[in-house]
């Protein structure tokens, strides 16, 4: 009984279940952001073991070409890797030639377009002239 002498009122089953279908979303919710945190943190923790096999392949590279580590499947693959190299550095001084090309030829369309634009100011200037 409250205060006023009446009895509380129960809850209704519609409420009930709705306050039960809410605790079991929120359950889910928690699991779900909890897979989520998981995922992440696992991504980070495969991102971290991948930088270090990267720096574990870089020092074994350096050994192979230091001649400190000798096997015939490292030499093989160090191979495979200054091969790629000079690919790349070969590669890069095309894109170097390739962007100074269109770099000059830019400029010397600019170039053009510029005296077009001065013969025609010029060809403007000369009727204006003869018609006054």
């Amino acid at each position: 009984m409250d205060g006023k002498g009446l009895a509380p009122k129960p809850i209704s089953d519609f409420w009930q279940k709705t306050l039960g279908v809410l605790a079991r979303a929120q359950d889910e919710i928690v699991k779900v952001s909890q897979i989520g945190k998981t995922q992440i943190d696992r991504s980070f923790l495969i991102h971290e073991r991948h930088k270090l096999f990267q720096k574990l392949g870089e020092l074994v590279y350096s050994l192979v070409k230091e001649e400190k580590i000798q096997s015939h499947d490292l030499d093989r693959v160090v191979e495979q890797i200054d091969r790629l190299s000079k690919r790349i550095g070969e590669m890069g001084d095309k894109v170097k030639d390739l962007t100074r090309f269109l770099s000059l030829k830019l400029d010397a369309e600019n170039e053009t377009d510029v005296k077009k634009e001065r013969s025609s100011k010029k060809l403007r200037l000369k009727r204006k002239k003869k018609e006054e």
